[in-house]
């Protein structure tokens, strides 16, 4: 075992047998996780997944800089029985400072500075920085400045996930991680499920031309999966230059959607099947459930593999007109509507399924599609460890905030003002105008 895990599990305890005291002694009910991208996708993903597993104290999860997520998060939770855990590999995004320094002064309602050790926890590579926040050396685990924030759920960052299932539980999930690690290692190519769907995937991409690919999981508790492949597969691939730094000529990546099925039955696969993109499709399917209803279940399951039928039959114009007819249509009628009811078919679609879903096998499921991306990467010849291309915001995020925050006269009287220094293009002229328009309906305020 190693320290860090050692500290997951002695925290994680202590938090579910309330040997974590707060101030006054008080039982921590509530964890608040403060991270963002990374961060925050991974294990809000896997503690959504493994709901049916949660017997812990209740995790919640903060991450946009938009006040109001903190503020309805906290709204209905006590400073005295609440932790923060303050989740960023360098300790300096801005999102996530702004975040916790607002719940560092909601915490210090209820309580004062000499308090705060008991109430916040730091996950991240800049110790310095985190001690300098406020936060007691021994509440901070540590995670390599290396390991990229979207891989970064089977670190430290993957804390609240222990104390909301157990490190039992935990650990089966990183279990079902090395599980799929030892196939993608150890298997041959013919039969190397990451390396095939990988192979796939870049078919549909490079030779038949799809700019978009769903993943729609069969699971109310794997809802999240679309929005955490987002940042996996985009965040690692979106790439337009090969490690060497050379333009690459060939399309490198895809969009990635999607919804919990049967929920998106009822609006975009109408496009799916009938739009005039090729869009293909991977199906989640876990063919048994926490749930005891088995009827509802069994509905769950006959429904995606029928969407997958449908994508790869669809039906043609002479089988639509002949069920019209069956159905008591005219021929005029059959001839007329043929067409519309039609679907191409020939639609590309996976259906990955699991007996249910466990920490193990989500584990194993989120393996799978981190080996995908890191294959695509080696064939396509780029760096799926980088993300350069995140940073330019941030860069000039900056001195529009400075804009933001200045006095109504020093925007428009300081010939150094962040907006009036950047007036020389039409979209730097844009940003000064609302700049401005920002100023001025908060000015007084």
């Amino acid at each position: 075992m190693t320290a860090t895990q050692h500290e997951i599990n002695r925290i994680s305890e202590q938090l579910r047998t309330e040997q974590w005291r707060g101030r006054d002694d008080a039982t921590i009910t509530d964890i608040v996780n403060i991270g963002i991208g990374g961060s925050d996708l991974g294990p809000r993903m896997i503690c959504h997944a493994l709901a049916n597993y949660a017997d812990g104290p209740k995790v919640h999860f903060v991450a946009n800089v938009d006040p109001r997520d903190l503020e309805c998060t906290l709204q209905a939770l006590s400073p005295s029985n609440t932790l923060i855990i303050i989740s960023s590999k360098s300790f300096n995004t801005t999102e996530t400072l702004e975040n916790a320094l607002s719940a560092r002064q909601w915490l210090l309602t209820e309580m004062t500075n000499d308090d705060l050790p008991k109430h916040v926890i730091a996950v991240s590579s800049n110790i310095k920085a985190a001690i300098e926040f406020g936060v007691a050396p021994e509440n901070i685990l540590p995670m390599w400045d290396w390991v990229g924030g979207r891989y970064s759920l089977w670190s430290a960052i993957g804390l609240p996930i222990a104390i909301a299932t157990g490190y039992q539980n935990y650990c089966d999930l990183l279990a079902g991680a090395h599980s799929m690690d030892q196939h993608f290692s150890q298997s041959p190519i013919s039969t190397n499920l990451p390396v095939l769907l990988a192979l796939l995937e870049i078919w549909y991409i490079n030779r038949c031309n799809a700019h978009s690919i769903a993943v729609l999981p069969y699971s109310h508790e794997l809802r999240l999966l679309p929005d955490y492949l987002q940042q996996l597969v985009m965040e690692s691939n979106g790439k337009q230059v090969d490690k060497q730094g050379n333009l690459v000529s060939h399309r490198t990546c895809a969009t990635i959607w999607g919804s919990a099925g049967t929920i998106g039955q009822h609006s975009f696969h109408q496009l799916l099947h009938q739009g005039t993109e090729n869009i293909p499709v991977d199906f989640i399917l876990p063919l048994s459930s926490h749930s005891e209803n088995e009827h509802k279940q069994a509905h769950l399951v006959a429904n995606c593999l029928a969407q997958s039928k449908a994508l790869t039959e669809g039906k043609t114009i002479a089988a639509a007109e002949q069920e019209l007819l069956d159905s008591g249509a005219s021929v005029e009628e059959a001839k007329r509507l043929g067409a519309h009811k039609a679907s191409p078919g020939n639609r590309p679609n996976t259906i990955i399924t699991m007996e249910k879903l466990t920490p193990s096998n989500l584990g194993a499921l989120v393996a799978l599609y981190e080996h995908k991306v890191f294959a695509q990467s080696v064939i396509w010849g780029i760096n799926a460890f980088d993300q350069w291309g995140v940073e330019l915001g941030k860069q000039l995020s900056s001195p529009i905030l400075a804009a933001l925050k200045a006095e109504p006269e020093d925007s428009q009287g300081s010939s150094d003002s962040p907006t009036n220094s950047t007036t020389n293009s039409t979209t730097d002229a844009t940003t000064a105008y609302w700049c401005e328009q920002f100023i001025e309906i908060h000015k007084g305020s």
